[in-house]
């Protein structure tokens, strides 16, 4: 790593943007990696990427730090393919890390955003049932009840929208979207809500005509 860049880094790492930064529970951590992210924030993604990618290259996969590399370099990503195979990298070989059930969130956002809500839905199940003292389980649960209102599955979504009410503590704007959505979970709701059937639903059987 030039001096240059890393005396930016150390620069970006003590600014108090980043320190807040640091405290988002869905954002890297460490200086290093806060310091990086703010470089991408402040439109130099490409001076980011080099710093994260020597990271890397240079630190041996048994680190502690290497998945919360991983997901900076998902966070940073200059594609959504690239970030959804670094979010993947996470949440699979490093499913111990802190960093997995963030990668899994991230995962079910990309899905949400490409219109994939069973897969959205699918990830966040898969992070209430691994990581159920997650502290993005809140977050998570938003993202989840979203795909699952798409897919009119109430049943799915109303238990998580008070799951993720429960957990939200001093996340406000997350509890008041979640407390917002639950109004879709009332039983005039749920009934007045047009049901969709399934893609693939058989088509009903029609009987034969007689001929005379």
């Amino acid at each position: 790593m030039t001096r240059s860049l890393l005396a930016a880094l150390l620069l970006a790492a003590a600014m108090p943007g980043a320190a807040a930064l640091a405290q988002d529970a869905e954002f890297p951590a460490s200086p290093q990696f806060v310091a990086i992210i703010r470089l991408a924030q402040e439109g130099r993604g490409d001076s980011a990427r080099a710093a994260i990618a020597e990271y890397l290259d240079r630190t041996p996969q048994s680190n502690p730090l290497y998945p919360e590399a991983l997901y900076t370099a998902a966070t940073i990503a200059s594609s959504g393919t690239d970030a959804r195979l670094l979010f993947s990298r996470v949440a699979v070989e490093y499913s111990y890390s802190d960093w997995a059930d963030k990668a899994l969130l991230r995962l079910a956002q990309l899905d949400f955003g490409t219109g994939d809500t069973e897969g959205a839905v699918n990830r966040v199940r898969r992070l209430m049932t691994d990581y159920p003292t997650s502290n993005v389980l809140a977050s998570a649960a938003l993202w989840g009840a979203r795909a699952a209102f798409e897919r009119r599955d109430y049943a799915t979504a109303c238990p998580w929208i008070a799951r993720g009410i429960d957990r939200a503590g001093n996340d406000v704007e997350t509890r008041n979207q979640l407390e917002f959505m639950r109004q879709r979970c009332t039983a005039g709701a749920i009934a007045a809500a047009p049901v969709t059937p399934p893609a693939n639903a058989a088509a009903p059987l029609r009987t034969p005509e007689r001929r005379p």
